[in-house]
């Protein structure tokens, strides 16, 4: 390398041997960034608007999501990790009430479509002709209210369920609205003083 810069350093050193220098070390530096890029971690897009209120909503959307990472065994299949949003539900009523009217409703469906586990208590229960069952909770003994369909058949733990018996709900946040939060639910399972 000294005996190269020795013969070619008049070269090197005019203009176009720092050109040549500079391509390469640029090419380098973008190789790398992409490379950096492509290992970070991916986080949830909820709206792509300009509005500045939703982009708030939106950093706190994605400064609050942790990951669920199923185990098999002693290994972790990555591929099987889900995203859940970490944020609880009065801090998204909290985000939209907060928030001027004219923004409200852009903030409240930024939150559609995210997965969510939170700890409700059960407050009652009420059928449809379906056999569709909408459970009425809420959220730490207060609000926001926390609502979800079940199946009576998939989930007969309900017929007995007493009011304020707690239960770990994993679903998909359907609507955002007032004092309310609307869940499509996936899983449901009731805590015993022993998992509480």
């Amino acid at each position: 390398m000294i005996n190269f810069i020795a013969k070619n350093y008049e070269w090197l050193f005019s203009g176009l041997g720092v050109l040549v220098i500079s391509i390469i070390l640029g090419l380098l530096k973008k190789k790398r960034d992409h490379q950096t890029y492509g290992n970070k971690v991916k986080t949830i897009e909820t709206n792509n608007s300009n509005d500045p209120f939703v982009q708030a909503s939106n950093n706190l959307v994605k400064n609050s999501v942790f990951i669920n990472e199923q185990q098999e065994g002693n290994v972790i299949e990555a591929n099987e990790a889900e995203v859940y949003l970490e944020v609880q539900p009065i801090d998204i009523i909290d985000a939209v009430q907060k928030a001027p009217p004219f923004h409200q409703k852009s903030i409240e469906e930024s939150y559609i479509g995210q997965k969510v586990n939170w700890v409700v208590d059960f407050i009652s229960i009420r059928s449809d002709d379906n056999n569709k069952y909408h459970i009425i909770s809420r959220y730490k003994k207060s609000y926001p209210w926390i609502y979800f369909d079940v199946d009576i058949e998939c989930y007969p733990i309900f017929k007995i369920a007493n009011k304020d018996d707690e239960f770990c709900i994993t679903g998909k946040i359907i609507e955002v609205s007032g004092h309310d939060i609307r869940l499509d639910v996936s899983s449901i399972k009731k805590l015993t003083s022993a998992n509480k």
